[in-house]
């Protein structure tokens, strides 16, 4: 007997299961994309508390530090601090420097199996979990280039006094960066994806609004109204460590509330989408 459950507002639904039971939801995420028939969902135990631990010992003793970088948050106003990331974003890096961020992508996909060493890898668990709810190939896709890959994820870290401002993902598809990613996938839309390794004491929520992005939008930017708390509605949202939150940050506005307190929040994600054809499903940082 399956133990899901859905979290409801009357305009968003969240799909709450348990990683054993994903071979039960193979049209899941088409259902999201397409159908609508959820705004997203939660996998528990994707990552043990075992492989948790052991990442997060590994991360404080030094793993990845070849790869830690700061950067602004995305086309925001500068009061809001520096993000703190291992690896580096497609959308951190300049688009006449593609070379740094596929140099990179490899590093990453190198390091990231010692941090996982011991136990089942990152791009492993979460093609199974992927391809369990698509029915799909799962792949993180190529590069434009002979041995390019894109990177299956980044660690992003917040500090106390960190949050994301409200924003879509869709939005963010029409950068330059995404010119050749957008030859492979579906820009209808996209997902993100992320599993928390450390939550803070106070704040790190995910808060999900019905405000959707209207792809008639010629900036790239949308001034959000500033009453978005009082005319929308929302919903908030915290996986915890180890479980895997995939939702339509593409078409819904969405924040991170303020972190507080001595530990950060550490979550390991990226974006998701179908192939054009709609017979693979992608997924990239």
């Amino acid at each position: 007997m399956s133990n899901s459950t859905i979290s409801e507002k009357p305009a968003l639904r969240i799909l709450d299961i348990h990683v054993s039971e994903v071979e039960k939801y193979p049209n899941t995420l088409k259902d999201i994309m397409f159908n609508r028939s959820f705004e997203g969902m939660i996998i528990r135990g994707v990552l043990s508390p075992e492989t948790v631990e052991q990442v997060v010992s590994r991360l404080e003793n030094g793993a990845m530090k070849s790869l830690y970088s700061t950067r602004p948050t995305q086309n925001v106003d500068r009061k809001y601090k520096p993000i703190e990331v291992y690896g580096q974003t497609l959308l951190g890096t300049s688009s006449s420097d593609m070379k740094k961020y596929f140099d990179c992508a490899t590093a990453f996909r190198q390091e990231s199996s010692i941090l996982f060493q011991g136990h089942l890898g990152l791009e492993e668990r979460i093609g199974a979990v992927l391809h369990g709810l698509s029915g799909l190939p799962v792949r993180v896709p190529n590069g434009s280039e002979e041995g390019q890959t894109y990177t299956p994820a980044t660690i992003r870290v917040l500090f106390e006094g960190n949050e994301i401002p409200i924003h879509a993902g869709n939005q963010l598809i029409r950068v330059p960066q995404h010119e050749h990613l957008n030859t492979l996938i579906d820009t209808t839309d996209q997902f993100s994806y992320f599993i928390p390794i450390t939550v803070p004491e106070v704040g790190g929520e995910l808060i999900i609004y019905s405000l959707e992005w209207n792809p008639k939008e010629k900036s790239e930017e949308k001034a959000v109204d500033p009453m978005v708390e009082q005319k929308y509605e929302s919903v908030a949202v915290a996986p915890g460590p180890g479980d895997m939150l995939v939702f339509d940050a593409g078409r819904y506005y969405h924040r991170v509330t303020r972190v507080s307190g001595s530990r950060p929040r550490r979550t390991i994600g990226g974006f998701m989408a179908f192939s054009k054809q709609h017979d693979t499903f992608y997924y990239w940082s």
